[in-house]
């Protein structure tokens, strides 16, 4: 069994972290981001865990001393202050070297979420991986509790520090977009941080043994420990519904511009309604969606189409602050020309 847990351990914390980069890549509705940063963002996170295990610091450990508490209460304040802080910190350094290595592809918001939520994947992957090889260490029941690490952890809550991680993103996102203020982030890395803190805070009270004598915070530890995990999902649906809706308003504007150039005849200004649809440009991300819909037998423009014609659109926005008015007229050129060779 021993053996099994080994070699499996890995093979299951890489399918948690493969359908979380999946199911993130394919809520980036304009732009699918290329393989290579995506590469990058799984490996430092990865990097950004080994770096906690090589260069740790305790705030816990300095707070027992100082006011000279139990020595025992080591590991809670390290579940509950240190693991927020830690983390989320080496998340964000990861993050920031993804950002200034890969600037170029850093342009909507939804493209930061998407760089977080992927940093976050690989650093739970090698947390799960820990968590899963720690279950040798038991001499008894070593089945009983790998499974519990397996459904409690990798599978129930493999998607947890991505819910954490995506506000960092937000917080770059306004650091890159802030002219003279850039402190404005610190804000967003400690609703990150913060939101860990309470989902560690209420697990750590709802394992405490139901005691007559403990009874009331393990019930606490068990409603606040519900009531943060949902309200973390709500915050982060918000956040991307939000991000995925500036998105599409980006596509509304560059299709209003397109329009306004009165440059189309009937059949151009019909494949710029097809074209127009954000649904169909959300499918359009990969083959198995688009022929999942049979969009392939009933849309007129083919799948590529809409990819090249989002990607003007999200060229043609703010957020590629460094277009001019030239280039725009550029983009917006070939994107008229695009209509005009599908429309012929």
């Amino acid at each position: 069994m021993e053996l099994f847990i080994f070699l499996a351990s890995p093979i299951f914390a890489t399918l948690s972290s493969l359908s979380i980069i999946y199911s993130i890549r394919f809520l980036d509705a304009i732009e699918r981001e290329p393989l290579k940063p995506i590469i990058a963002a799984f490996a430092w996170g990865i990097a950004s865990a080994i770096a906690i295990l090589i260069f740790p610091f305790s705030i816990g450990n300095y707070i027992i001393n100082t006011l000279d508490l139990d020595p025992n209460l080591n590991e809670v304040f390290g579940t509950i202050i240190d693991a927020p802080i830690k983390e989320e910190i080496y998340k964000f350094i990861g993050l920031f070297f993804v950002f200034k290595t890969f600037k170029k592809e850093f342009h909507s918001l939804t493209d930061f979420v998407v760089y977080s939520c992927l940093v976050a994947a690989g650093f739970q992957f090698i947390e799960n991986i820990i968590y899963l090889w720690g279950t040798l260490g038991y001499e008894n029941d070593i089945t009983y509790y790998w499974n519990m690490q397996l459904t409690g952890r990798v599978i129930e809550s493999g998607y947890m520090h991505a819910l954490f991680t995506a506000w960092s993103g937000v917080g770059l996102w306004f650091y890159k977009k802030s002219t003279k203020i850039k402190l404005n982030f610190l804000f967003f890395v400690l609703i990150a941080i913060g939101l860990h803190f309470f989902n560690n805070l209420s697990s750590v009270f709802s394992s405490f043994e139901s005691s007559n004598s403990i009874a009331a915070i393990n019930y606490l530890g068990n409603i606040s420990y519900a009531i943060t995990r949902a309200l973390s999902i709500a915050l982060f649906i918000t956040l991307i519904g939000f991000s995925v809706i500036r998105d599409i308003n980006y596509l509304n504007f560059f299709i209003f511009e397109i329009h306004d150039q009165n440059l189309l005849e009937k059949p151009q200004l019909q494949t710029l309604k097809v074209l127009s649809n954000p649904i169909y440009h959300l499918l359009a991300r990969y083959k198995w969606s688009w022929r999942l819909f049979k969009l392939h037998k009933t849309s007129p423009v083919s799948r590529d189409i809409f990819n090249s014609f989002s990607k003007y659109a999200l060229s043609y926005s703010d957020e590629y602050i460094n277009y001019e008015k030239k280039e725009r007229k550029i983009i917006l050129s070939n994107a008229i020309n695009l209509i005009s060779n599908v429309s012929t």
